[in-house]
């Protein structure tokens, strides 16, 4: 079983219409949302607080994020990572990994 979370650098807006419009957000397994952390991409501490929600250790994860330097920070922490370009490019990096995961 593999958990999933969503990190987002976001403000109290853009949450609000989010949890609103999006009742998907319950169904993973952690959602962290910058404003109401206090930390944000590409600071290390918020990869440390996911991965402690998760209850994974970062070479058991991986980060997929559009911002190379977001990608970066995470990788030094030990996690994989994948700058997502679009959808097919990504699915492929995820489906490799995963598979060399197992």
């Amino acid at each position: 079983h593999h958990k999933i979370g969503i990190l987002s650098n976001t403000n109290e807006a853009h949450v609000r219409w989010l949890r609103q419009h999006l009742p998907e957000l319950q169904e993973f397994d952690s959602v962290i949302m910058s404003n109401e952390v206090g930390l944000a991409k590409p600071d290390a501490a918020i990869y440390e607080l996911a991965l402690a929600q998760l209850g994974a250790e970062a070479k058991q994860a991986i980060f997929v994020d559009d911002l190379s330097e977001n990608v970066r920070s995470a990788q030094a922490l030990g996690l994989a990572g994948i700058v997502h370009e679009n959808w097919r490019k990504t699915t492929s990096q995820l489906e490799k990994w995963l598979m060399s995961a197992a």
